[in-house]
């Protein structure tokens, strides 16, 4: 067991110390990815992607390959290390990450034809322009911008990202790519039918390409303005032109031919224009079919001004079937471009269609969960007030009983004392009625003294009393425990029924005395904070 845990111990540190290489080995080779592009790229196929484990290395690794296939000129076409990185830098990545994310995925729709996608990458790309400090990168951006709205025939923007890649070139110092950027914008400007300014722009490339000892563009430069030069007559600026031109180019293209038969036709020359175009057409064998064509159409036009009518009607016809066939290439061409991004729309409808159904069917069963539960909850709450209502209604019933029971106790109580001391009342009543008959008034008396003044009759009747009344005695005698017995025996008669003059009676007490009593009584009860106190108040009163 000790065993084995070394060994997962050893292979952890042993793998992270292998990604820490590999992380040193990637912000290596980002330093020199601008300028050796191709190296990077060797060091990186070196790499194995499966033996990076790190998320954050694996993305970073992923784009600097990216990156380095674009500039290598090789073809971004797969997303299986470019869409992991992306979507891990659009998260945690640097302004800088997120911008040549964007970048590299544009780089891959554009190299897919997806020109659309790609225009949105790129300027998603641009929205970090502020917040990096690379105006090259900036200007590659918009360069590339250029061309996509170039190759949708929208020249306003194309003209504009072109010039701003030339402003962000000029202030990153790269002569070379503002070279590329100036040739860009002329050559707008030269499909706008804007000649003036074309010139303008490939004259000023052409000083920049001199300047920095680019020949490469100084052909370049010089093939475009001898070719708008000869259309507009110009002749001693377009000879300069054509002998620094011939001068550069040790190896002539079909263009370059062409473009000097041209010249050569402007100025008259049929004989050496023909020459200069029979060479283009020799030179093009194999090659773009619009070479041809442009080269046929000036030699019939010089067939026609050697009087050489019958050439000239045959190069017609060879021209124009071979503009047919072109513009028939064309079409099947847009057809086929138009039907695969058909396809592609549809495609992306039906993802589009797809996702909004699996996100309507997510809502409806999420609707769906919270109605249930608020039904469950609803329906868990309406028993739960249900079973408290049906509680509340058992314990009113219960009560309802007790009182029930209470009631017919309470009458049973009250009848017993009327039945049990109407005699004593009687007698009592009789005893004041009878005052005048000594012997009648010595009988009563010894009855009611022998009958109400025993302790035994006094306690029953309290137990009554506290029965029917809610335990009004024993509360009393709570509430005053030293107080004298003849004021309970006092407030048991009062409750019992007996008037004052009956009182003074059966306890053998002046009337005097009983209602002093009575006064006292009422004065303490009146002081006392005893619950009961306004029904007793109302009985001795």
């Amino acid at each position: 067991m000790k065993i084995f845990i070394y060994v997962c111990v050893f292979l952890c540190l042993y793998s992270c110390s292998e990604s820490k290489h590999i992380s040193e080995e990637l912000n290596r080779t980002e330093e020199i990815i601008n300028d050796y592009p191709d190296s990077v790229l060797r060091s990186l196929q070196a790499i194995a992607p499966g033996s990076i484990c790190k998320k954050s290395t694996k993305a970073h690794y992923g784009l600097l390959y990216s990156l380095a296939l674009d500039k290598t000129g090789q073809t971004i076409d797969s997303d299986s290390m470019l869409r992991p990185a992306v979507n891990y830098f659009l998260r945690k990545g640097t302004n800088r990450q997120k911008f040549l994310s964007w970048y590299c995925l544009g780089r891959m729709e554009y190299s897919a034809n997806n020109y659309q996608k790609a225009t949105e990458s790129y300027l998603k790309a641009l929205e970090y322009q502020d917040l990096i400090d690379d105006p090259y990168l900036i200007g590659v951006c918009n360069f590339v911008l250029g061309e996509l709205n170039l190759k949708q025939n929208n020249y306003q923007r194309a003209l504009f990202y072109y010039q701003e890649a030339y402003e962000n070139y000029q202030a990153a110092n790269k002569t070379k790519h503002q070279v590329s950027a100036k040739t860009a914008i002329a050559a707008v400007y030269y499909m706008e039918n804007d000649n003036d300014n074309a010139l303008r722009d490939y004259r000023e490339a052409l000083n920049l390409s001199e300047q920095f000892g680019y020949e490469d563009f100084q052909v370049y430069c010089l093939r475009c303005l001898i070719g708008i030069l000869s259309n507009k007559g110009v002749t001693n600026e377009t000879y300069n032109y054509v002998g620094r031109f011939l001068q550069l180019s040790d190896d002539l293209s079909p263009n370059d031919y062409c473009v000097l038969g041209e010249y050569y036709l402007r100025i008259n020359k049929p004989d050496s224009a023909e020459y200069y175009l029979n060479a283009a057409i020799s030179a093009n064998i194999g090659g773009p079919r619009e070479n041809d064509a442009a080269a046929k159409i000036l030699l019939a036009e010089t067939y026609t001004m050697n009087a050489d009518y019958r050439a000239a009607y045959s190069m017609q016809k060879e021209c124009l079937a071979l503009c047919d066939s072109i513009h028939l290439s064309y079409m099947n061409n847009s057809a086929a471009e138009t039907e695969l991004r058909y396809k592609n729309e549809r495609l992306e409808f039906e993802r589009y269609r797809s996702s909004v159904r699996q996100n309507v069917i997510y809502i409806i069963a999420l609707v769906s969960v919270i109605a249930i539960c608020g039904i469950i909850y609803i329906f868990r709450r309406r028993n739960k007030m249900q079973k408290q209502r049906i509680e509340e209604y058992l314990t009113l019933i219960e009560e309802l009983n007790k009182t029930k029971l209470q009631i017919p106790d309470a009458a049973k109580i009250s009848e017993l004392l009327n039945t049990r001391f109407q005699v004593l009342k009687e007698l009592a009543k009789t005893y004041y009625e009878f005052e005048n008959s000594p012997a009648l008034t010595k009988k009563v008396k010894g009855i009611l003294s022998e009958k109400i003044l025993d302790k035994t009759i006094m306690s029953d009747l309290e137990n009554t009393l506290n029965q029917q009344y809610d335990n009004v005695i024993s509360n009393f005698k709570s509430e005053y425990p030293k107080i004298k017995p003849c004021f309970v025996e006092l407030l048991c008669l009062l409750y019992a029924g007996f008037s004052p003059q009956q009182i003074s009676v059966i306890t053998n007490e002046t009337l005097k005395t009983i209602y002093m009593r009575k006064f006292h009584l009422k004065k303490k009860i009146m002081a006392s904070s005893i619950t009961t106190k306004n029904a007793i108040l109302n009985i001795i009163s």
